[in-house]
Formats: structure tokens, sequence, C-alpha cells
């Protein structure tokens, strides 16, 4: 797989830029791919169509039943040159490498006698190849035989390749080459071939006795350390410093997955751990990224398989499964001890499962399990999720390539292509996850077959390239005379971005009530964000306000729905309390605070302080208007003025009580005497004591 361009940015929304049916009149599998720094992006798999749109390549025909095929694309989709591979027999190509100058290393699987050779390592026939073609495409620089299968390969910035197959017998490695062994068994290997190919400069078989181990793919870091991943079912695989150190299945025969690093050399193990559970695991693909962690993928059948700090950490199926016909994906991050990843492992701890987090802790000096997680959708109780290539970019976030039968209800995700309204059992799919393991973003690609990507990885300006194969029955630029399964080539930028941080503002900042109850709302807004949205919870502490927004967590903006109890207490008086929006940890800073401030009740009344009136009699009754704020009581009596003590008969006030505005009626009959006469009325608040006095004349 090429390095991803350290010169350029990723964008931060997932858009699909290109989408390319490739292949002929028979069936067209695309297995791997890599991308160089200029946009383009090769793809290698198999095909057994007379006329696979080849042009300006080395090999213009199908030679056998099934030949192998190079093809290199534009970043929009044209082909820049495309080439079979192959011999008299059955041919596919496994993995590509691309170099700085653009040529193409590619690995794969041969049954051809005649597999086309040029300055061969090895002539004798075997089932495993490496070839190099030049940057045209137009000739191979350098073709082998190479060990019984060859599945996966890396070039370093010399041009050295680097292989990792099946071994098979001694005859299909050069006898002059440099052997070395690690373990008890020799079924799997990897290999350096110097970059004009006229050199084995070592090969190391490695593997357990007991039963076989297959290597699926390999990687370099700065230091040319060679991690390999695969899986075996031998019950003593070599070890070294591991975080697991057993086979853990309980099958027959059944297989872990394994994680293996290797000095420059290739003469000892750095590393290397069983990774499984008690049913069947694989992994299929790994990187190393830039912050020194090794990301392995692959699927398990394994409820129990080794979990960390999951983003989805439980198994989609029976729990009680055990057969291989049930699959989740798996992504696992691994660090050396000295490595600048940032890891979630709690300090202090001793060296045991967390049976908090189901995650693998590390005592100091050894090697870390940084997280580890399941990978797939739970609307089917038998899955068949599987993540079969992985690539890093220069933030350490990830993208993961493979397939999943669970699309509407696969994490994060978001469903694109022809048949987005109606997906198939099999989806391709592309999923984005942060350097602590976060999920930032699904892609799922429903066409109207099945479709899988085997393999993928990110290049020029940040686009990650899913390749595979679909059924593109009926669309736009399928094949003509395709029989149900075309290469395809998917283009999405911004698949490994972590989105933005989450921001959060409320408005308005706060309000001022008066002392009735009061039923209100403020809003909440959020903007950027992780795709399952950015999450917060209101609450206040305050005994006079109550949230009634739920609690268990808003997504997303929205407003806070809340109300105050009525401040109409004896003796109350204005009160203030916050309502506070807490937001999720690690989306923001927390919380933001909503004021209220409640006054308590106020009273004024009218007219002026002295109404006179004449002799009468009246029919009607006069009013002193009384102004408050609602739920707040009040009482008026009267009084001889100045005395404070009695009643006078001739004035009666109705009503002499109110909650809220209202009016104090005077009524009194006629004033027989020759003299006026004056009487005082008071209104009492809900405190109990005389806020004001009008008088009556």
């Amino acid at each position: 797989m090429a390095p991803y361009d350290t010169s350029k940015t990723l964008v931060i929304d997932p858009s699909v830029s290109l989408i390319k049916y490739l292949g002929g009149n028979g069936i067209d599998i695309i297995l791997a791919g890599a991308a160089d720094s200029s946009g383009n992006v090769y793809v290698v798999g198999n095909t057994n169509s007379t006329n696979f749109p080849v042009t300006g390549g080395a090999q213009g025909a199908l030679a056998g039943r099934q030949s192998a095929f190079v093809t290199k694309l534009s970043s929009t989709g044209n082909v820049v040159y495309s080439t079979y591979l192959g011999g008299n027999g059955s041919d596919s190509a496994s993995a590509i490498a691309v170099d700085a100058s653009g040529s193409a290393y590619v690995v794969g699987n041969t049954s051809s006698t005649n597999f086309p050779l040029v300055s061969p390592l090895v002539s004798t026939p075997s089932n495993g190849f490496v070839a190099k073609l030049n940057a045209a495409g137009s000739a191979l620089s350098y073709s082998t035989y190479l060990g019984s299968f060859a599945y996966g390969v890396v070039v370093d910035s010399s041009g050295n390749a680097y292989v990792t197959g099946l071994a098979g017998s001694a005859t299909t490695f050069p006898a002059n080459a440099l052997k070395q062994t690690i373990g008890t068994a020799a079924s799997a290997y990897i290999a350096k071939i110097n970059p004009s190919g006229s050199a084995l400069v070592f090969y190391t078989v490695f593997g357990g006795s007991t039963s076989s181990s297959t290597p699926r793919g390999i990687a370099l870091d700065a230091a040319g350390n060679i991690y390999v991943a695969g899986q075996t079912s031998a019950t003593n695989f070599p070890t070294a410093n591991p975080i697991q150190a057993a086979n853990n299945s309980k099958q027959s025969f059944g297989n872990n997955a394994f994680v293996t690093e290797f000095n420059p050399t290739g003469s000892a193990l750095v590393f290397s751990t069983y990774l499984g559970g008690s049913v069947g695991d694989a992994a299929n693909g790994l990187v190393v990224s830039p912050d020194n962690g090794i990301v392995v993928v692959g699927q398990t059948s394994s409820p129990d398989f080794p979990i960390a700090h999951a983003a989805q950490p439980t198994f989609s199926g029976p729990v009680g499964n055990t057969g291989g016909f049930v699959t989740n994906g798996f992504v696992t991050k691994i660090s050396p001890p000295s490595s600048s990843v940032e890891t979630r492992v709690e300090t202090g701890v001793s060296p045991v499962a967390s049976a908090e987090s189901g995650g693998v802790l590390a005592a100091a000096g050894q090697w870390i399990m940084n997280w580890s997680t399941f990978l797939s959708g739970s609307g089917n109780a038998s899955p068949q999720d599987a993540a079969y290539s992985v690539a890093a970019d220069t933030n350490s976030s990830i993208v993961v390539f493979g397939n999943t039968t669970e699309s509407a209800t696969f994490p994060s995700g978001t469903i694109y292509g022809p048949a987005a309204t109606a997906c198939p059992y099999n989806n391709g799919l592309m999923t984005g996850l942060s350097s602590m393991g976060v999920f930032l973003n699904s892609s799922i690609f429903c066409f109207p077959g099945p479709s899988h990507f085997f393999g993928g990885s990110l290049g020029f300006n940040g686009v990650a390239w899913g390749v595979g194969s679909t059924d593109c029955t009926g669309l736009p630029g399928c094949p003509t005379g395709n029989r149900g399964s075309a290469g395809v080539v998917v283009g999405v930028t911004g698949a490994a971005t972590p989105p933005t941080p989450c921001s959060y503002s409320i408005s308005p900042s706060g309000r001022t009530y008066g002392a009735a109850k009061v039923l209100d709302s403020f809003s909440v807004t959020t903007t950027g964000g992780p795709p399952s949205g950015c999450t917060w919870t209101p609450g206040s502490s305050a005994s006079f306000i109550q949230v009634s927004t739920g609690s268990s967590g808003q997504v997303n903006s929205g407003s806070v729905q809340f109300s105050l109890d009525a401040n109409t207490a004896a003796n109350a008086v204005t009160r203030t309390g916050q309502i506070s929006v807490n937001v999720t940890s690690g989306q923001g800073s927390a919380p933001l605070n909503f004021t209220v401030t409640q006054t308590a009740c106020q009273y004024t009344w009218s007219p002026p302080s002295t109404l006179t009136i004449g002799p009468g009699p009246f029919s009607d009754p006069t009013f002193f208007l009384v102004s408050t704020q609602a739920q707040c009581p009040w009482s008026a009596d009267a009084t001889y003025p100045f005395l404070g003590t009695g009643s006078p008969n001739w004035l009666t006030l109705s009503p002499a009580t109110g909650i809220g505005p209202g009016g104090v009626g005077i009524g009194f009959p006629a004033n027989p005497n020759t003299v006026q006469r004056a009487a005082s009325v008071y209104l009492t608040g809900n405190s109990g004591l005389t806020i004001d006095r009008k008088s009556v004349v």
C-alpha cells in the first residue's frame, strides 16, 4: 500500500469523488489497490474476461483460464495503462505497492507453468509470484516465482520489496539466499528483494509446528522493522513480548489472528502475539501509523475477541456463537512501550484485564493494546461483516475497508451508491476512526448486487480509494456482458479526518421573571462534532427551577424547556438560579449556564392617594386598581383615618381580596351629614405587611 501524501490535508466531510467499474465480458475482481502522490490509483486482481480493458500494458491478451491484471487509473477514472499478467493456467494478483517513481510491485498466485518471467530469482514453477512493472506499465522490470503463495508486498524508499506468503518447499526460493528460521515450522515467510530484482537479500520462514500459519498483510516502519499479520491454528506459534501468549480458539484447528514484528534484517522477532477469542479469528491487513501504532484489521467469529476502549464493544450476533458463519470486523491498535501513541490505558493499575472497560492494561515496559473494537452493524442475527485492509493518514486517523451485511444499522454510516435506497445483502464499506479509536464516519456503498472492498489506500488530497468487486448489472458504465462481478473503484474524500470539535452556545444567556409560575425555554446551538452528534444534558440545582427537557442527553441543536415555581410565599425576596447545559466529555468545554432571576411580588395601585367623591348616593362602586404579578395575593381593608382601629360603617370594599392584578370596589351610601367624612383603605401584600394607604373623602 502506498504511503499517504503527507503534503496534503484531508477535508472534513466525506464525499464521493469517483465510482468506476472495471472489467469485460467475464468475471472481474479487484483484490488490492495503492495510490501515488499524483492522484493516480493502481489496482490488481483477476479476470477471465477476454476483452478486459487493456491499453499500453506489458501483456495484451488473456493467456489462460484466468489472468492477473494491473491497471493504473487517473484521479478522474481514466485508464492510464492496463495489462494482463499471467500464463497458461489461473493467475491472480493479491497485493500491490508503488514506489516514488511510479513502478508497481505486484504479488500473487499462479498455476501457470509459463508465467511471464524476467530475470527470475526462481524459474521453477511454483504457486507464488513477484513482479515489478516499470512506471509506464509497458514492461516487466523483473518477474519471478517465489514461495508457495504470495499475499502481501510493501516497498521501502530505496525500492527494496518485502513480500510475505506461504513458504512451500525449499525449491520455491533461490538456493543462495540467506535463509533464516523462526519457530518450529516453515509454513510462512517474509522475503526482501533488492531494487533490481537480482537478489533475494534474505528470506525468513516462521510458524508453529502443530498447524499452519497464513500471513495476509505486511508493513514497514520508519526504522525498517517489518510487520506481518495473518492467522494461525498453531498452538506453538513463535511469540515475543505478547499481549496474548496462547491460541484461545477452542475449535478443532481453530484460528487466532497473529501480529508479528521482525527486525530490519528479518533475523529476530521484536514482538509477536496471538490475537483472538474462543471461536475463530483472522487478520487481513495492517498499517503502521505515524504515531508508531500498529493497526490490525480482520474478521472474528469470537464474541470474546479481546476488546479495549472500544467504539463498538459488543459482538453483533449470538453471544454463544460457536461457528464461523457469523463474523464481525475488528480493528485493533497495538503499540510498543516506547511509542508516542496516545493511549487510554490507565496508569498505576496492575496489568490485568479491566472489568470496567473490557480493555487490556499494560505494566511498565510491556506492549500495549491501545484500543480494540468490533466493527459491524446490528440489524441481523447472523451478520457477515469483515475488514480487509487499512490505511493511516498523517494524524494517525485510519480508514478501514471491507464489507457489511448490516447497512441500515452500521455505526455512523452514510449510504451511497446507485442502490442506496434498497441495499443488497453485502455492501462495500469504508470506516474512518480517530487515532484513539473513535468512530469518525462510515461510507457504505450499495450496488444492485453484492459488493466488497477487498483493498484500499489513502492518496493525493486525502482521497480514500476503496477497491473490490460488485454486480453493476444495468448501471451506466458497467462493462457490457459482465457476468455479475466487475471490479469497482470508489474514491471518497475526507474519510479519515476527525470532525471539527463540538461547539456549543445558548441564547439568550438568561432572563428576569416576575413572581408568577413560569413556563419558558432557551435554545442550545451546536456546530461541528462527530456523525453521532454533539450531545448535551441540561439540569439545575436550584429548587425552584424544574427542567423538563430529557435528562438522558440531547443530540445537536435544540431547546431547554423549564418552569419556575411561583415566588409568592410570605417574606419572599428576589432569587436567582442557573440551568447548566453539560456537554459530553471530550466534546467541548462545559458547562454553559442560563441565569434565572425571579423577583418577589410587587404592588402598586391607583388613583392618587386621596379619592374625593360627592355626597352620593352612588349605585356603581368606585375602584382602586391593584397592579401586581399574576399569582401574587393581596387584601384591602378600611379604617377611620389616623386611628388605625375600627371600620367605618358607611364604606364597603368588594372584593376585599384578590390574586394578581385586580381592583378594590368601594361602595358607600349618601352622606346624610353636613360635614365631610373620611376613611383610609389599606393594601396588604403576601408578606402580611401594609404596602400602601389610600384616603377616601
